[in-house]
């Protein structure tokens, strides 16, 4: 009878340990999934990772700690790039594109069919990156194919780097020979 005692509670103990560790695994998941500052470590295997909601909610004290003070926003710009042009070629017009991207400005040159009316491509590239960027980018968009490995030359250059600029002012300004689309 003392064995069978003792037994039921061992086995009794197991079961309420593992119960409780399971509980704080749930409810640390739970908590993970609510926490804003938590990054997801399956977003890369979640199928349903891009059709979620963004949601954040912070309190006042979270946001007024030291680390926020130096908390910078940033872009990815070469990911803005790569979803501006994309954007751009779902449309049947354009047969190319290529944009670039800096602190403030985005330049993107394409190539468009020939029955195509300058304008009406100009202004269809300008709408969809103002749609997209911030809006203090100053958007410069051409026709000009040739523009395109001159865009391709500064792909390796750093915002910080000023060494650039010359080229890119040079490139607004042959770019401002296109058509620039309608502002509306």
């Amino acid at each position: 009878m003392r064995v069978i005692m003792v037994s039921l509670i061992t086995i009794c103990t197991i079961l309420v340990g593992c119960n409780t560790n399971q509980s704080l695994n749930e409810r640390e998941h739970v908590e993970n999934e609510l926490n804003p500052q938590s990054t997801n470590p399956q977003s890369g295997t979640d199928q349903n990772f891009d059709k979620r909601l963004g949601y954040v909610n912070y309190k006042r004290e979270q946001v007024k700690q030291q680390s926020e003070e130096d908390h910078i926003i940033t872009i990815d710009r070469d990911q803005v790039a790569d979803d501006l042009t994309r954007l751009l070629l779902r449309n049947d017009i354009y047969n190319e594109v290529a944009t670039l991207v800096t602190g403030q400005h985005a330049l993107i040159a394409y190539e468009i069919n020939e029955d195509v009316d300058r304008t009406r491509a100009a202004s269809i590239a300008k709408k969809t990156a103002t749609s997209y960027l911030p809006g203090y980018f100053k958007i410069y968009v051409s026709d000009n194919s040739s523009l395109i490995a001159d865009l391709h030359s500064l792909h390796n250059a750093t915002t910080s780097d000023q060494d650039y600029q010359p080229t890119i002012d040079r490139l607004i300004s042959e770019m401002r020979k296109s058509p620039q689309g309608h502002d509306k």
